[in-house]
């Protein structure tokens, strides 16, 4: 049973150990006194004759006197002045007062601070002086030679330990407290009062009680001396005291100070304001809440910082969060911001929309309260378009909206992935439950499940059209070929349910006939309409023996060239070269039986009686060709002959001169058409005329 008994005491030891030192994020909680207080009875380590005693306060409320929101307290005056205290009130006037050598003595601080704001305060006493600090500031001293006068009193927290002459009660909030048996130096206070004290601390075999209320329902003492308190009714609350696992300082302006987190990031802090302190707080583990309300999507809650400003006034600073080898901020540029809150109490932290700069890795902000910044990311939303139910028609697309920039996407059934789909753009095609994820970076976003009611596309067919085409002058034509019926037309030349081909003129247009419908599902097909112009009246020009026709339509148009009333010639050439005298006309029709019309008379008298003969002596073969003709005299006795190839325009291509009675013209190389080879012999001209397939 002993043995047993030991091993239960082992453990409560551990357990009493382990709740001692745990480890609040940052100042963890505090206590709310109001009109509360908490006591540890009186002991003879907690009777220094030298000390210093130090606390975080915020008030709610000042008593009008200075001596009425005690702190600290073991005085009292039962048999003389004995004891000390550390107390507030007269509008943030600090006081530390002693009895010794039947006087009290007592320094006093102007009534600088102010109710609802967090300070830091201390006082201490080394046997010759009497010096009080507000925010590592020292604000009061009194010289005074003597030793502090052991008080028989409880030590009480919040409220005075004899209430003979009123209770005294602190009004607000109360961190933090370290009491030594030596009068700790102004460096330490400013070294330490935004940080966790540990054995690096100069003077830490001094110290003779240590209240951080840390842990709930437990008023342990952090020292060695296990002054454990009492509470009498003050409740625990989030402490707001800047308080971090390290921390630097600057007194006096133009202030430029950084602390970092080795290999990580870092910040810097400059401001020309007129203020008496800049504390830069470091926090090497989570804080106690990462909740942002849905204003970021996450953050690096590995460690924070905090900036304590003592002021006053107004002021300003310019805080660089410099964040060169954080891996979450390095990852997400684009989307990169500071988390801020003012402290510990908020109970959110909110982007603080800083200024980033990818070349330097930083991201800038202008604040003009004390605060706590962590590198977070605020992630686009997307998808703010896409929920509920949609009626689709098969082979429909929706496209989602994105405010990402460089978002990868995923779509879903309920089956899982699809395959290939991979945009923020999807067809549908049959009824099924679809959503959507996307990811940039470090951000991702599902949007919601929406129910797609997919119906069938209709099926659309148009025609028929007579083929190839109609001329300007047709009727119209009835558009009754829609299927199914209950659709529309549109389309150039469209009028109702007619296509007028006047109306839409030469040329070719579509016409398109949609359907819609009972699902409001749309398809449409489409014809190309013809429509090919009325020749117009043919003139003729001449050029020597060359005719053409000017204003020429080639469109579906053919020429048929008269002699005296004879065809002579029909195709698509605008131009004949006459071979002998006469009357000529030309006939312009279409081959799509459109109106044709006929030229006036031109006359040709100049072709003479031996050019008529040249012409019947000379013979071209093989006509129609692919390649070549061969010009064959019937007189062998030439003189020299000029054998020219001309095309339908009458222009030269080609010339050549024999005294042979044939000659071989090359047509291999020209385009399939209408040539003319002109013979010029002994003062007279031949005119023959060749078809190039």
């Amino acid at each position: 049973m002993k043995n047993h008994l030991n091993i239960i005491s082992l453990i409560a030891i551990i357990l009493v150990s382990s709740l001692v030192n745990a480890q609040e994020p940052g100042a963890g909680t505090c206590y709310d006194f109001a009109s509360n207080t908490m006591v540890a009875p009186n002991d003879a380590s907690l009777n220094p004759t030298y000390m210093s005693i130090e606390a975080w306060i915020k008030a709610d409320s000042w008593g009008a006197n200075s001596w009425e929101n005690v702190i600290v307290s073991k005085d009292g005056w039962a048999s003389g002045p004995e004891g000390y205290t550390l107390r507030t009130g007269a509008n943030g006037t600090l006081s530390f007062n002693f009895g010794s050598g039947g006087v009290w003595t007592e320094v006093l601080s102007a009534p600088t601070m102010l109710t609802g704001k967090w300070y830091h305060v201390a006082g201490t006493f080394d046997g010759a002086t009497l010096r009080i600090y507000i925010n590592g500031e020292e604000v009061g001293t009194t010289a005074y030679v003597g030793t502090i006068a052991n008080g028989a009193y409880n030590l009480t927290i919040g409220g005075a330990a004899y209430t003979v002459g009123g209770t005294r009660n602190f009004d607000g909030n109360i961190d933090e407290i370290r009491m030594w048996n030596t009068a700790i130096t102004n460096a330490e206070i400013q070294d330490y009062m935004c940080k966790k004290i540990d054995a690096s601390h100069p003077s830490y075999a001094s110290l003779i009680a240590h209240y951080n209320y840390d842990n709930p329902g437990y008023f342990l003492d952090g020292s060695t001396n296990g002054n454990d308190l009492t509470n009498l009714g003050a409740t625990q609350v989030t402490s707001g005291a800047a308080i971090g696992d390290a921390s630097i300082h600057q007194y006096g302006g133009p202030y430029d100070l950084s602390l970092g987190y080795p290999a990580v990031d870092s910040i810097n802090v400059q401001s020309t304001n007129s203020i008496s302190t800049i504390h830069l707080y470091r926090l090497d583990m989570a804080p106690n809440t990462i909740n942002t309300g849905g204003s970021m999507d996450s953050l690096d809650y590995s460690h924070y910082y905090g900036v304590f400003v003592g002021s006053s006034a107004a002021y300003n600073y310019t805080l660089d969060y410099n964040y060169h080898g954080n891996p979450l901020a390095i990852g997400n540029p684009t989307y990169v911001d500071l988390a801020g809150r003012t402290n510990a109490t908020v109970t959110s932290w909110a982007p603080q929309g800083g200024t980033v700069s990818v070349p330097t890795t930083t991201i800038t902000k202008t604040l003009n309260d004390r605060s706590e910044v962590m590198i977070g990311i605020v992630c686009p939303h997307i998808n703010l378009d896409l929920s509920g139910t949609i009626n689709a028609c098969q082979g429909d697309t929706i496209t989602v909206t994105d405010l990402g920039t460089n978002s990868t996407y995923q779509w879903y059934d309920g089956s899982g992935p699809l395959a290939g789909e991979t945009s923020n753009t999807i067809d549908l095609f049959y009824t099924e439950d679809f959503y959507l994820v996307a990811n940039d970076a470090a951000c991702t976003d599902t949007s919601a499940i929406v129910n797609l009611l997919v119906f069938p596309t209709p099926t659309v067919t148009f025609g028929p059209f007579p083929s190839p085409g109609v001329c300007e002058d047709y009727p119209d034509v009835p558009l009754s070929g829609g299927s199914p019926l209950g659709g529309t037309y549109s389309g150039a030349g469209v009028v109702g349910t007619n296509f007028e081909p006047a109306t839409a003129g030469p040329g070719a247009h579509w016409v398109t006939y949609t359907y819609t419908d009972m699902y409001s599902c749309t398809n449409s097909d489409s014809l190309l309409f013809n429509v090919f112009p009325n020749p117009p009246t043919p003139t003729i020009t001449l050029n020597g023996e060359t005719m053409c026709v000017i204003s020429a339509d080639t469109i579906g148009v053919v020429y048929e060239w008269f002699l005296n009333g004879s065809s002579v010639s029909i195709g698509p050439d605008t131009c004949y070269i006459a071979q002998v005298n006469g009357n000529y006309q030309v006939v312009a029709s279409s081959i799509f039986s459109c109106f044709s019309d006929t030229s006036a008379i031109q006359v040709i008298d100049f072709v003479n009686l031996n050019e008529q003969m040249l012409s019947s002596s000379i013979s071209v073969a093989p006509n129609p060709t692919s390649n070549f003709v061969e010009v064959r005299f019937a007189n062998n006795a030439m003189n020299e002959a000029t054998v020219k190839l001309k095309d339908a325009q009458g222009r030269i291509l080609s010339t050549q001169m024999t005294n042979q009675n044939q000659v071989n013209v090359d047509l291999d190389n020209n385009a399939s058409g209408i040539y003319f080879i002109s013979i010029a012999l002994k003062g007279d001209k031949a005119i023959k005329r060749v078809l190039k397939f």
